[in-house]
């Protein structure tokens, strides 16, 4: 019996598949972009455990509250070189780049 070999997606493609999905979780369409874009990334760069993998286990935490999409990000605390964000449970991805985005305007 012959075995059919694994399928191979792009990049893009996966990234596709998992913005759809993220969207119809309820997650705005930046959001999902960038998340599922992360997620690809990961993948690529040899880190399957973080990967499009990931998606899963990302909507069943959204089903459950524990992940919410579009949370609002808010600035804490700010000095002219520091910042603390609460991302309101927020996906993780998007939390870290306004942060790292924050962090960048204030190094300027």
């Amino acid at each position: 019996m012959e075995v059919s070999p694994m399928p191979i997606f792009s990049a893009s493609q996966l990234i596709d598949v998992g913005t759809k999905i993220f969207l119809a979780a309820g997650a705005p369409l930046e959001e999902a972009r960038l998340v599922s874009e992360f997620l690809v990334k990961a993948n690529l760069a040899g880190h399957d455990s973080h990967g499009i993998i990931r998606v899963i286990q990302y909507v069943n935490d959204i089903e459950k509250g524990i992940i919410k999409p579009g949370a609002n990000i808010e600035i804490v605390n700010e000095t002219p070189s520091t910042a603390i964000l609460n991302g309101n449970w927020g996906f993780g991805q998007v939390v870290a780049k306004r942060a790292m985005d924050l962090a960048i305007e204030k190094a300027k």
